[in-house]
């Protein structure tokens, strides 16, 4: 819990201090629109098509023909562009990711987390091509590349009609791990500073999400995302 709450001291200290950063620029009659700068924070919502677990070294785990889960995805995503075409963009969500031992038997395990998405964030890759096609909705396209810290809260295993939550820590899994995300993005305006993203891509992890040193459990993942982008005085 250490670690989650120093996350989310830490975001805040750089939403105030972006806000302050933006507000100490404005002034007032010049056009903010030329600002290199723009700042967005928004509401998340996505849908894991595709969560698994992968396992390597010595154990045959194909033995119990595992299979993908699909789960939610609930959060909220700041963006903070450096120019028109680099920025950075930090979200925080809640998900599910698991495994499942369907239709062999009935049996699914699902790991609850909280996940800390730090994406480089590269747009405007429409360019020349389909700019001025898209010109009137300010459309945009790019890609999101960056590391995801994620905190493993409990397991949740269903078995038939059973169903048992358990914390973490009493668990064979570790209480953190680290992905790698790959998306590909677009957003536009829908109205006057109503903005919408779509985000699709998925996760690979890096870290080992066991405890047990005799073989690697590894986070695998697809998703697609929809953001709706709060409107803000510190437009792009």
């Amino acid at each position: 819990m250490k670690q989650l709450k120093s996350i989310f001291t830490l975001m805040i200290a750089c939403v105030f201090a972006v806000t302050g950063f933006a507000q100490s620029t404005d002034t007032g009659d010049a056009p903010q629109k030329d600002s290199p700068f723009s700042f967005r924070l928004g509401a998340k919502i996505g849908f894991h098509a595709m969560t698994n677990i992968s396992f390597t070294d010595d154990v045959d785990f194909q033995t119990y023909q595992w299979k993908p889960t699909t789960s939610f995805i609930y959060g909220a995503s700041s963006e903070l562009m450096f120019s028109k075409r680099f920025g950075l963009q930090v979200e925080a969500q809640f998900t599910r990711k698991g495994l499942t031992a369907k239709p062999a038997f009935d049996y699914t395990q699902k790991i609850s987390m909280l996940e800390v998405p730090m994406y480089l964030k590269i747009t405007d890759l429409e360019g020349d091509h389909f700019g001025s096609f898209f010109s009137g909705s300010d459309f945009n396209t790019g890609v999101l590349v960056g590391p995801i810290y994620g905190i493993n809260t409990g397991v949740i295993e269903k078995s038939g009609s059973e169903r048992e939550k358990t914390d973490i820590k009493d668990t064979d899994y570790k209480r953190s791990h680290w992905q790698l995300g790959f998306y590909a993005m677009a957003d536009g305006n829908i109205a006057d500073g109503h903005r919408v993203g779509l985000q699709i891509g998925g996760k690979i992890g890096v870290t080992d999400l066991g405890k047990d040193e005799s073989f690697t459990q590894l986070f695998r993942s697809l998703d697609v995302s929809l953001i709706y982008y709060i409107p803000t005085k510190f437009k792009r």
